[in-house]
């Protein structure tokens, strides 16, 4: 039940142009495997949402992650597909923050990718966000 809440509360975020942060549950797994009692959320929350819109040009993208975790890839692409410099630092041992640091953006539509990892497992994301 708990799911399917989340599930339909995303759709309706996505739907009034609202992001929810990358979320996953760890374990559990239908109640099979070894740790069927054990859930730990996975939260990784970017200082900008997906889908926002811009009037100042940023120069960083700040992660907050639940439980800590490593940011281990970052690419940020225009709406044409040209690969912007990032910088980060992917060596950095487990945290509850990361960031990913470029030039101040032109105007443009853009898209950050990133992975964070926990160790036993690694969590994919995505922003798109426009700067006027």
């Amino acid at each position: 039940m708990k799911h399917i809440m989340m599930v339909a509360a995303t759709a309706v975020c996505a739907a009034i142009g609202f992001s929810a942060p990358a979320v996953a549950q760890q374990g559990g797994h239908g109640g099979h495997g070894q740790h069927s009692g054990h859930r730990a959320v996975m939260e990784m929350r970017p200082s900008i949402l997906d889908g926002a819109v811009l009037t100042a040009a940023p120069d960083r993208v700040d992660f907050t992650f639940t439980p800590a975790m490593r940011l281990i890839a970052a690419q940020l692409t225009t709406a044409t597909g040209e690969i912007i410099p990032v910088q980060f630092d992917a060596e950095a041992p487990e945290a509850t923050t990361a960031t990913v640091r470029f030039a101040p953006l032109a105007p443009d539509s853009y898209t950050l990718t990133y992975t964070a990892d926990m160790g036993d497992h690694t969590m994919p994301g995505r922003v798109r966000f426009t700067v006027r």
